[in-house]
């Protein structure tokens, strides 16, 4: 069971910045917002005879919508991903619920979505739009979890006996991540912070050219940019005994509110006490401003 309703309405009501009004599972509505499109969903399925939940949230990256080209590019990338993801992680798991399974089927979903951007939107090659994305599934029979993110999307796990949430994502972001930054240097590209009016370094370690905060996504970096991967990050962790919180989200989130503020505003949502029956929960939040995917 996945209570991602929960914690997407207690951030609308802590950020007045809009946010999706209902996600419901299985399914992402139309929300557009003020030139921001993310989605967040949650999804049961079964693989193999298990149960198992998928939980997603992909969001725009940051600095790739500056143009309005550019933002329906990056909406149509996101409209994709919401339509298709689930389905094809349940396709390519081919019947084998289990951690290598799955991880290789995460991979396999990013691939194709990158090359289902690139095949549908010539315009990548000279424009910057992409999303970062993050998907968790929660296999209850097996007691474990699967995560595969690409990105600033993150998933954490948080239980009452632990002090402290566990990341259950991979920083991809080039101020937070020594790997990455060797590896966008490695490329050809410089990471380097931005410039302020006069002329001093300032703001975080960016990717240039364009200045974005990761590489590390699925579509496009623009014109110039040889540093763009789509391969995610992936992992399997055993779930503890105890009933879990499973938090995904933007990056952007976690920077403007603590995780232990983020799971008390989930425990204290009108219909979190439906989820205690469960194991385990889930709960997907998307960016601050961002909505759900609909058809350009």
């Amino acid at each position: 069971m996945a209570a991602t309703t929960d914690l997407i309405l207690a951030v609308e009501r802590a950020f007045p910045a809009p946010s999706p009004r209902q996600v419901d599972t299985g399914r992402a509505q139309v929300a557009p917002t003020s030139g921001c499109r993310g989605w967040a969903k949650s999804v049961p399925v079964h693989i193999g005879g298990d149960p198992v939940t998928l939980s997603m949230v992909a969001v725009p990256s940051v600095a790739v919508a500056a143009s309005k080209t550019a933002e329906q590019l990056t909406h149509s990338i996101l409209f994709w991903c919401s339509q298709h993801l689930a389905s094809l992680m349940v396709e390519y798991a081919a019947g084998d619920a289990t951690g290598a399974s799955l991880r290789r089927a995460g991979r396999l979903v990013f691939q194709r979505a990158q090359a289902e951007a690139q095949a549908s939107h010539p315009r990548l090659a000279s424009v910057a739009a992409a999303c970062t994305l993050v998907l968790c599934a929660l296999n209850q029979r097996r007691a474990e979890v699967t995560t595969c993110n690409s990105g600033s999307c993150v998933a954490l796990m948080a239980s009452a006996a632990s002090a402290e949430p566990i990341l259950l994502s991979k920083c991809h972001r080039v101020q937070d991540s020594a790997t990455e930054r060797a590896r966008v240097e490695a490329s050809g590209c410089r990471v380097a912070h931005a410039a302020d009016e006069s002329g001093l370094p300032c703001g975080p370690l960016l990717v240039w050219p364009g200045g974005h905060e990761t590489a590390r996504c699925i579509g496009s970096l623009g014109k110039g940019s040889r540093a763009q991967l789509p391969l995610p990050s992936c992992a399997t962790v055993p779930l503890p005994p105890e009933e879990v919180e499973l938090l995904l989200g933007s990056a952007s989130v976690l920077d403007e509110i603590h995780v232990s503020s983020a799971l008390a505003l989930l425990r204290r949502a009108p219909s979190a006490q439906m989820a205690h029956t469960a194991p385990a929960r889930s709960a997907a939040a998307p960016a601050p401003g961002a909505g759900d995917a609909s058809p350009p």
